[in-house]
């Protein structure tokens, strides 16, 4: 459980900074323009779910589930993570926690603590788009990526997300280029290309973000690249202005 902390949490853990601010789309804005708008206090409600064996039965499906609380502006997140099987929790809860852009974890029923996490760095050479299918970034970055690729999105039709009207984005993303930077494409079968969804609500704020079949997670901790394939990763966002609280551990270990 805490390696899914190291692996899917930078998404929204890492380098969590004031920069945000200045990122903010105005509410004139028009949709797609305004994708990744970070509104109200910089603060949502967020899911981030992983799938793999979707293709078997529904009691075999194996979910890693991170959901909590972020607040950009203060450089805040609480967390947990926890990992389902056929809709049955299995394993231990995992907490994370984020202050002043420092991350922490803790493996709930281990008798461990606190233990501060190495930093991921982003692989170098990639495009945004290529950033944005692998989730190498943050939710500060996401805004500014997300700006990269406004122009190359395909309206694809409307939906809602928890209630919520949106409209659905199609991204194609080029991946011919990613062996060369250090990732592990061999999951992809020879495939160029690969599919990124967005959701937008009217007001142009990002509510989900998704990739499928196969979905990669890219990390590089510590100088090395490390791709996690799963069956689909997905991202939410919602409850945006609500309260962050959080404090930093008082017992912390160090990861290395």
């Amino acid at each position: 459980m805490a390696r899914w902390g190291v692996v899917l949490g930078v998404i929204v853990l890492l380098a969590v900074t004031t920069t945000a601010m200045a990122m903010a789309r105005t509410p004139d804005e028009s949709t797609p323009a305004a994708i990744g708008r970070l509104t109200g206090r910089l603060t949502a409600a967020y899911q981030l779910m992983a799938v793999r064996g979707s293709d078997g039965p529904a009691s075999e499906r194996q979910r890693l589930v991170e959901r909590g609380n972020v607040d950009l502006a203060e450089s805040s997140l609480v967390a947990s993570i926890e990992e389902r099987v056929g809709g049955r929790r299995v394993g231990p809860v995992t907490r994370l926690r984020t202050v002043d852009g420092s991350s922490y974890e803790r493996v709930i029923g281990t008798g461990e603590g606190w233990v501060a996490t190495s930093p991921n760095v982003p692989v170098a050479g990639l495009t945004a788009a290529q950033r944005l299918w692998t989730w190498q970034y943050d939710l500060v970055e996401l805004t500014g990526l997300l700006d990269q690729v406004t122009d190359s999105l395909t309206e694809v039709g409307t939906t809602s997300v928890r209630e919520i009207p949106t409209t659905r984005y199609r991204l194609t993303v080029d991946l011919s280029t990613l062996a060369a930077a250090g990732v592990d494409t061999s999951v992809l079968d020879g495939a160029t290309t690969a599919t990124l969804w967005l959701w937008v609500d009217g007001g142009g704020q990002l509510r989900r973000i998704g990739t499928e079949n196969p979905a990669l997670v890219v990390t590089q901790v510590d100088g090395r690249v490390q791709t996690e394939v799963y069956d689909k990763v997905q991202l939410e966002l919602w409850d945006f202005g609500s309260p962050v609280r959080v404090e930093v551990p008082e017992a912390v270990s160090s990861s290395g």
